[in-house]
């Protein structure tokens, strides 16, 4: 926290940021949502070499585009991408499995 000065008084201030817009190392990101949710894919070794997905973000909500390789992939990226703090909702009905 920085501690401001104002008309002889302390006055503390902190920077809030929503879930959605944190980063990676907890600072403002415009898309820190996506980023967060895609960095929890690669810690996963089950899916960590699929490329052929994209990650996007509206607020909180992710949305997952492209082709997974089965029906498992795609359901073990809903569960990932569910704990991530911040996500609302997960739309991937833009993603082919096969």
């Amino acid at each position: 926290m920085d501690e401001n000065i104002e008309s002889g008084k302390k006055v503390q201030s902190q920077l809030y940021i929503p879930p959605e817009k944190g980063g990676i190392h907890r600072q403002y990101d415009q898309y820190g949502l996506a980023r967060r949710v895609a960095s929890a894919f690669d810690e996963n070794l089950e899916i960590s070499n699929i490329h052929t997905l994209y990650i996007e973000q509206i607020d909180s909500t992710i949305l997952l585009k492209g082709k997974v390789p089965n029906q498992s992939a795609l359901q073990k990226m809903i569960d990932i991408a569910a704990q991530v703090r911040g996500v609302a909702v997960i739309d991937f009905s833009c993603v082919e499995v096969g």
